[in-house]
């Protein structure tokens, strides 16, 4: 058994690419309710922080009803198998958090 708070994630998307020196992190996300007679849109602010491999935040962004963005990050330490570079395994975490 497992409980979810009155409003929780419910769902999130998240894609990336690179070009030239920036790499891009698109994001959708899904807030959900248990009660619907709850109207969740625009009373929820989200916080999306990317960080890096040391837990250090890299870039950000926060706002009431946002629920699809983009976060950008300049010059992207890549991530390569093991062999390709000698930095293989570069992780970047999605911190997502939100507030009513």
């Amino acid at each position: 058994m497992y409980t979810t708070p009155i409003t929780y994630l419910s769902d999130i998307t998240i894609a990336t690419s690179f070009d030239s020196s920036v790499g891009t992190v698109k994001f959708r996300s899904a807030v959900g309710a248990k009660s619907s007679s709850l109207h969740v849109t625009n009373q929820i602010k989200m916080d999306y922080v990317l960080k890096n491999k040391g837990g250090e935040s890299v870039v950000s962004v926060s706002g009431y009803d946002l629920y699809n963005g983009q976060l950008e990050v300049k010059h992207p330490i890549l991530w390569w198998p093991v062999g390709m570079s000698d930095q293989t395994a570069y992780l970047y975490t999605l911190q997502v958090s939100f507030a009513m």
